[in-house]
């Protein structure tokens, strides 16, 4: 056994432990960070010339790369030692990648910064769900997943705020960029010391991704088709700032709003309830149920989007429905995963979900920032509720697991 690592099948603390408790926080000045930059990421795109069809271009090539990085993380996370130092290499380079956005001058350039920054967020992502899910009864994984993503979705709150309040005092976006880096160093920081690592022993029979592959549960493989066809039509959230800005006027003209931005710390408000709240649901209720019921929420969201210009009661439904499917989804998700793989799948099986999820976002975005250059918000939004509603209803025909106190699935 690896010294500093724990027998896998030692007996596990309370469901809020340590690790629990330092991934969340992590989790937490981790979206500080970024979601500092991105809530001025659109007002940023605009001083660089561009607009929607770039913003959709650079949210969906990000995503696309993250999800490549997943699905080598999950590869070979098995391999990894330790875990949570390579873990915390993955939010060092995301928050060093943030705050390179000040240095930025050419639109091309803001592609390769975040792409380099959801690099580092997509490898990290497979190796601290296993590390939590490592150290967390079955029965709990509802509860834990959704404390560590009400973390992150608290973050998404603060880093608005802060990122709104830096740039009401500086009046320029480039500068927060800089200050992103202090919370997002302190969530490396965390990573690299406090999660308790769990060893988890080496198949040889693990074999190449086509093994692994063939050797994850059919039932899983089912799911992640629901999935990844429900993510065909979730969109960056970046893009519901751009139509809630509208036509107003532009940064330092009279007339500049900055109710979007604040709306959408609002929607992280939502998130951040939902994250736990639909986690732990889930465990009382069963998964299915409760996921079913969050892409619900997104499918309004995106009809709404397609039908309604930016009205103040457009932008309310808009960003509380919003915030409520991805509380749900970022939390129920894995913790349905969880139930359905095997101890030495975790890795490997986050890794495919989360490559799943960022192909989908990649084709949403892309497509939704194209098609409303093209055609206007309304048929760009209108493809994506149609993909998502063909995604949940899939969902709703899958029988899908149901954690069982002491172990085991139902």
């Amino acid at each position: 056994m690896n010294k500093g690592h724990h027998d896998l099948s030692a007996p596990k603390q309370h469901w809020l432990n340590r690790t629990v408790i330092s991934l969340g926080l992590a989790s937490l000045f981790s979206d500080i960070s970024h979601e500092m930059a991105t809530v001025l990421l659109p007002l940023f795109v605009t001083q660089l010339g561009a607009g929607a069809a770039l913003l959709g271009l650079v949210e969906g090539v990000a995503d696309l790369l993250s999800s490549v990085a997943k699905l080598f993380s999950g590869l070979l996370g098995n391999r990894l030692r330790p875990r949570r130092a390579w873990c915390s290499l993955g939010y060092l380079v995301t928050a060093v990648s943030v705050a390179g956005v000040a240095l930025i001058y050419r639109p091309v350039w803001l592609l390769v910064a975040r792409s380099a920054a959801w690099i580092g967020r997509g490898f990290r992502g497979p190796l601290r769900d296993a590390l939590l899910a490592d150290d967390t009864d079955k029965q709990h994984y509802g509860k834990a997943f959704g404390f560590e993503r009400m973390g992150d979705t608290v973050g998404a709150v603060l880093g608005p705020l802060l990122g709104i309040g830096l740039f009401v005092l500086l009046s320029q976006p480039r500068p927060v960029f800089w200050y992103s880096l202090i919370p997002g160093a302190l969530a490396a920081l965390l990573v690299g010391l406090g999660p308790r690592e769990r060893y988890v022993p080496i198949k040889r029979s693990e074999g190449n991704a086509r093994q692994q592959w063939t050797a994850l549960p059919a039932r899983f493989k089912r799911w992640l088709l629901a999935v990844g066809l429900f993510g065909a039509g979730d969109f960056s959230k970046t893009l519901l700032i751009l139509w809630a800005l509208g036509k107003t006027a532009k940064v330092g003209e009279p007339g500049f709003s900055l109710l979007p931005l604040l709306m959408y710390a609002a929607y992280n408000v939502v998130g951040a309830v939902f994250a736990y709240v639909a986690g732990a649901l889930s465990d009382r209720l069963g998964r299915r149920r409760i996921l079913v019921s969050g892409y619900s929420t997104g499918v309004m969201a995106a009809i709404i989007l397609a039908l309604s210009p930016p009205t103040f009661p457009a932008m309310i439904l808009v960003f509380g429905l919003s915030g409520i499917c991805v509380g749900t989804e970022q939390a129920v998700e894995k913790a349905t995963g969880a139930d359905m793989l095997a101890v030495n799948q975790r890795i490997w099986g986050f890794g495919v979900l989360a490559t799943v999820n960022g192909v989908g976002d990649f084709v949403s975005s892309a497509l939704v920032g194209v098609l409303w250059s093209a055609a206007g918000p309304g048929p760009a939004f209108g493809l994506a509720a149609l993909l998502g509603l063909a995604g949940t209803v899939l969902l709703a025909t899958q029988r899908v697991p149901r954690a069982t106190p002491g172990g085991g699935t139902a």
